[in-house]
């Protein structure tokens, strides 16, 4: 398993570098990130083994759907264990922005990012523990995506389909 998921970065790494044309600030960068992510991954197996059990019995626990058998017979999984991983995440992903060299309207953009994934997360986990209506579930992507809507400065054009023009009132 640990094969499989080293798998991904390192041929990305074996690409890029075969391309060529890579300087030493962005090899630098690839294996500074390669590093950073087999720690996180083994930093996410020590936590999901260490708090699974913890959440299961606190009732934060589904049955497994994916396999065969009687729904009373399927085995727990523990549903609220994406907390842990995205603690990996978010610490990991902030330690590389410190030492990463990121521009300041990068670095707004960045934090944005950050704070959608972290209400997603955070509805998410409320959802795990309360067990939000569908209708409350429709709303988490709209508040999710706050951050980046404030943390955009570009500009936003819509292209309208051709079949659809001479309805909304255009002739282009």
């Amino acid at each position: 398993m640990v094969l499989i998921s080293l798998l991904a970065p390192i041929s990305l790494f074996g690409f890029t570098v075969s391309k060529g044309s890579i300087d030493a600030n962005s090899i630098q960068v690839l294996l500074i990130t390669l590093a950073i992510s087999i720690v996180a991954f083994f930093l996410s197996q020590h936590l999901i083994d260490r708090f699974k059990d913890t959440l299961s019995s606190k009732g934060l626990f589904g049955k497994d759907l994916n396999k065969a058998g009687e729904r009373e017979t399927k085995e727990k999984v523990p549903e609220a264990v994406g907390v842990c991983i995205t603690i990996v995440f978010l610490l990991i992903t902030i330690m590389e922005q410190l030492l990463l060299n990121t521009t300041t309207t990068k670095l707004v953009e960045y934090n944005a990012a950050l704070l959608s994934i972290c209400m997603a997360v955070l509805l998410g986990f409320i959802d795990d523990v309360v067990d939000l209506r569908w209708s409350h579930k429709l709303i988490v992507p709209t508040i999710a995506s706050f951050p980046l809507l404030v943390a955009y400065d570009g500009t936003t054009d819509i292209l309208v389909p051709t079949v659809l023009r001479p309805i909304m009132g255009r002739t282009l």
